[in-house]
C-alpha cells in the first residue's frame, strides 16, 4: 500500500501492471495511487488522463485519444457553442465561460507532453485555464494565511481569558482538587426562576436531577443573570449576546452562548430543563477525571431510535447536557470565539430572509456548532483551519446542512486531516463518488473505534462502558438516549398521570411517589425502544421530540391544553386508572 505511493503512475500502468497480469497476479486498478495530471497508458492509441485535484478522490479519469482530447478540453472549459452546432476554434466567448479550469489545465498538460501538434486550436483556452488556476491557488494561499492569523489571535485571546478566569477563581476561594475531584455544581437556566412559569413536567425533571445528586450545589440562571455574566466577566462577547436575537428566530441562541460561558467561568454540569438523569453522575465523572491526564470538558453523545448516536456516530452530540470538570477550560471559550468569528463573517447571509433564518441556525450556536468544534478540537486547541472547512461545507446547503452532516456523522471516523486533503467536490455531480471513495477508505483502515477507551467503572452497575477520547482534555460520553415515544407532549401526559389528579404546582410539593412513577415511565420507555443497548449505559435522558409543544413552551394556550389534559386524566383515573399508574 505505502510502496505504491512511490511508484509513478505511468510506470505502474505501462510496465508493472502488465507484468503482474502476465504472472496471473490479480491487482485491482482502483488500488493504484496516481497524481493529478498523470497520463496513464491504456489500450493502443488510447490513454487515461487523471483529473484528480479538487473534484474527486482516487482515480477519476477521462478516456481520450488524439481526436477527442481537444474536444474534452473545450468541454472541461465550458466552451459549448450556443447554437448547438459544431464547435469552432477557441473564441473569446469560450474563455469568458471557462467553468472547470483544473480539468482543462490538466488536459492541456497532457496535450503539451504527448500531442503538441494539437495544441494550437485550444491554446487560448489552455492559457486562460492556467491563469484561472493560478488565481485559485493565490486565493487559497491568502485564505491559509488568514486562518493562521486567526489561530494566533485566538490563542492570544484564550490566554488573556484564562488569566482573567483564574483570577476570578482565586477571588472566590481555592480551586477544586483536580483531577482527583471535579466541580459538583448543577447549572440550569430559563427566562425566569418563577416555577409557576415553567412547564409543570420541568419541575419534576429538575427535582430528579437534585434527587440523584443530593450533595451537589445548584445554580439557576435567568436571562438577566446571563446578560450580567457577559457584561461583567466576558465583555468581549457581550455585543454578540445582545445582537444575536435580531437574527430571525435566534433568541434561543442566547441560551447556547450562556451555557458555554457558564461552564467556562464556573465549571460543573449544565443540564437543560427538559432532560433527566437515571442515576447520579458522581461515579462516572470521578472516573473520567482520574482517567484523563488533564481535567476534561465532557460532551454527551445521544443515541436516538433512528440510528443516530452511539459509539459508531461519536459526534451525535447536543448542548442539552455538558460538563467542565474544572473552571476555565479552553474548549468552551474557544466555542464562543468560533461563534463570534462565524457571526461576524456571515451574519448577513445567515439572517437575510425577512421571515426565517436562511440557514439551519443550530449550526451557528447549538448542536451543530458543538459537534463541529468537538470534531476540530486538538491537543493544541481549536483547529480553525479544520473548523473553516466544516463551516464552508455547512454554508453550501440551506436549511438542512446535509454536506457537513456527512462529515460529522457518516465520515465520523475519517480524520480532519484526510477531509482537508480531500474536501468535498465543488460540483454536486461528483458528491456521491467522493463520499463512496472516502467511505471505502474509512472501512479499509478500520478507523471506527479509533478513539474508544474503556472506563474503569464497576461492571455490575455500568457494564462495558467505553468513552470516546479525541484529545487529552476532551471526552465524549455515550450515556444519553432520546426516546421517540416520550415526546414533550407525551412527557406532559405522563407527568399528569403520575400526579394522579394532584394539583401540586411547586416542585417542593411533589411527592416521592409521583417522582418514582415519573422516572419509571422514563426508564420503561428507554427499555422498550433501545433493546440493543445496554440499559446500564443509559444514564441520561434527553427529550428532543416536539410532539406539538415547541421547546416545552408554557403560554396561555399551553396552560389551557394542560388543564384539559388534567381533566381527561382525572376521568381516566375514575374509570380504571392510567397507563402510568399501571406502570
Amino acid at each position: 500500500h505505502n510502496a505504491l505511493h512511490r511508484i509513478p503512475a505511468m510506470h505502474w500502468f505501462s510496465s508493472l501492471l502488465p507484468l503482474l497480469a502476465d504472472a496471473n497476479v490479480s491487482f485491482p486498478h482502483q488500488e493504484a495511487f496516481v497524481e493529478a495530471g498523470d497520463v496513464l497508458y491504456g489500450p493502443p492509441g488510447l490513454v487515461h488522463v487523471v483529473l484528480t485535484l479538487e473534484d474527486s478522490v482516487g482515480c477519476s479519469e477521462q478516456l481520450v485519444d488524439q481526436i477527442n482530447l481537444a474536444d474534452w478540453i473545450r468541454d472541461a472549459a465550458g466552451a459549448v457553442p450556443k447554437d448547438g452546432g459544431e464547435h469552432q476554434p477557441t473564441a473569446s466567448s469560450d474563455i469568458a465561460r471557462l467553468q472547470w479550469p483544473v480539468d482543462a489545465y490538466l488536459s492541456c498538460k497532457a496535450v503539451q507532453r504527448h500531442w503538441p501538434e494539437l495544441l494550437e486550436p485550444v491554446k487560448d483556452l489552455c492559457n486562460e485555464a492556467e491563469s484561472r488556476l493560478a488565481e485559485q491557488r493565490e486565493r487559497r494561499r491568502k485564505h491559509t494565511v488568514t486562518d493562521e492569523w486567526e489561530e494566533t489571535g485566538a490563542a492570544e485571546a484564550l490566554q488573556r481569558a484564562a488569566r482573567r478566569c483564574e483570577a476570578t477563581q482565586n477571588q472566590n476561594g481555592p480551586a477544586a482538587d483536580v483531577p482527583k475531584s471535579f466541580v459538583r455544581v448543577l447549572h440550569q437556566q430559563f427566562r425566569t426562576a418563577d416555577q409557576d412559569e415553567w412547564p409543570p413536567e420541568w419541575r419534576a425533571l429538575s427535582s430528579l436531577w437534585r434527587k440523584h445528586n443530593p450533595h451537589w450545589g445548584y445554580r439557576f440562571w435567568t436571562d438577566a443573570d446571563e446578560a450580567q455574566l457577559f457584561k461583567e466577566y466576558l465583555p468581549e462577547f457581550a455585543e454578540m449576546y445582545q445582537q444575536l436575537p435580531h437574527c430571525k428566530r435566534t433568541s434561543i441562541a442566547q441560551a447556547d452562548l450562556a451555557t458555554y460561558a457558564i461552564l467556562y467561568l464556573h465549571g460543573g454540569v449544565y443540564a437543560d430543563l427538559d432532560t433527566s438523569p437515571v442515576k447520579s453522575l458522581d461515579d462516572i465523572l470521578e472516573v473520567v477525571v482520574q482517567t484523563m491526564s488533564t481535567a476534561p470538558a465532557v460532551i454527551v453523545n445521544i443515541e436516538r431510535t433512528d440510528g443516530e448516536g452511539g459509539l459508531s456516530d461519536p459526534f451525535a452530540t447536543d448542548t442539552d447536557v455538558m460538563a467542565a470538570t474544572s473552571p476555565c477550560h479552553g474548549f468552551f471559550y474557544s466555542v464562543l470565539l468560533s461563534i463570534q468569528r462565524f457571526w461576524q463573517q456571515h451574519r448577513d447571509i445567515l439572517c437575510a430572509h425577512e421571515k426565517v433564518a436562511t440557514y439551519d441556525l443550530m449550526y451557528m450556536t447549538a448542536y451543530g456548532r458543538l459537534s463541529m468544534c468537538t470534531r476540530a478540537w486538538t491537543n493544541s486547541g481549536l483547529d480553525f483551519s479544520a473548523l473553516s472547512l466544516l463551516e464552508t461545507m455547512y454554508l453550501r446547503d440551506r436549511v438542512d446542512a446535509s454536506i457537513v452532516d456527512l462529515a460529522l456523522h457518516v465520515l465520523a471516523n475519517t480524520s480532519m486531516k484526510e477531509l482537508q486533503a480531500f474536501p468535498p467536490p465543488t460540483k454536486d455531480y461528483y458528491m456521491e463518488s467522493w463520499l463512496d471513495t472516502l467511505l471505502r477508505k474509512q472501512e479499509r483502515r478500520h478507523r471506527i473505534g479509533r478513539w474508544q477507551r474503556p472506563l474503569a467503572l464497576p461492571k455490575d452497575a455500568y457494564g462495558e462502558l467505553q468513552a470516546l477520547v479525541p484529545t487529552s482534555d476532551l471526552i465524549v460520553l455515550p450515556i444519553a438516549v432520546s426516546p421517540s415515544t416520550l415526546s414533550k407532549i407525551e412527557l406532559r401526559r405522563a407527568f399528569i398521570q403520575c400526579s394522579n389528579g394532584s394539583h401540586a404546582m411547586d416542585d417542593r410539593q411533589l411527592e416521592d411517589g409521583h417522582l418514582r412513577c415519573f422516572q419509571h415511565v422514563i426508564v420503561h420507555a428507554i427499555s422498550e425502544e433501545f433493546t440493543a443497548r445496554d440499559p446500564r449505559h443509559s444514564i441520561l435522558t434527553v427529550f428532543n421530540q416536539d410532539g406539538g409543544i415547541w421547546e416545552g413552551s408554557w403560554n396561555d394556550d399551553q396552560k389551557n391544553k394542560y388543564s384539559e389534559l388534567r381533566k381527561q386524566a382525572n376521568v381516566e383515573s375514575k374509570h380504571g386508572g392510567s397507563a402510568a399508574a399501571e406502570l
